[in-house]
């Protein structure tokens, strides 16, 4: 069972989905303003497979026993977002997060890979945990009509705010972001163990 669901805006099936701060609303905290200058003539946004070039062994593997899905690469977003990305994860691959999940000694790999059906694009979020020999893989996200893909990037041990509860939660190892740029994200995280989500804070 899916621990989430989607916002039925960016989605065309119910699931639950968390909202963080938006990339305009950052942009103008750290005093951006309104224009983000990125993609210059010999910037990274010119190689649209920017970080996925090379992927773990792992994800290879995965990819080619599921046949028809893709990692998400950079080539796959909207121009917006492909400069969004470009500016805030750069020479990383927006499909696949190597982290640390489970502690020090981890090394877990989330993957967001699409399929296109029909005109359609399903998308889901898997997780091959390092901890679990052989890996089997997970689906946090199971596949779901979206409208453009969604990114997935680590973000670092600390303190975040659930909005679904108001309350602070102290996530003490890596933990995977599931976003789509500019509006919505899930943060997955570990604790005692087990596989959880929260509402970040818009």
């Amino acid at each position: 069972m899916s621990i989430f669901k989607f916002h039925p805006a960016e989605v065309a099936q119910p699931a639950h989905i968390i909202r963080m701060m938006s990339m305009t609303r950052i942009k103008k905290m750290l005093g951006l303003g309104g224009t983000l200058v990125v993609c210059l003539a010999t910037a990274g946004c010119s190689n649209v497979s920017a970080g996925c070039s090379t992927l773990p062994k792992s994800v290879s593997t995965y990819v080619t026993a599921n046949a028809g899905w893709s990692v998400v690469s950079l080539a796959d977003l909207p121009r917006d977002d492909q400069d969004l990305w470009h500016q805030y994860h750069k020479d990383l691959c927006p499909g696949v997060a190597e982290l640390k999940l489970y502690g020090p000694a981890d090394k877990s790999i989330a993957i967001a890979l699409i399929k296109k059906s029909n005109g359609q694009i399903l998308e889901k979020l898997v997780l091959l945990s390092g901890i679990k020999s052989p890996s089997v893989p997970e689906e946090i996200v199971p596949a779901t009509s979206v409208t453009t893909p969604f990114v997935v990037w680590k973000t670092r041990p600390g303190i975040y705010k659930d909005q679904d509860t108001s309350t602070n939660v102290h996530i003490a190892n890596e933990s995977i972001i599931y976003e789509k740029m500019e509006s919505t994200s899930t943060q997955f995280y570990v604790e005692d163990g087990k596989l959880k989500s929260l509402l970040a804070s818009e």
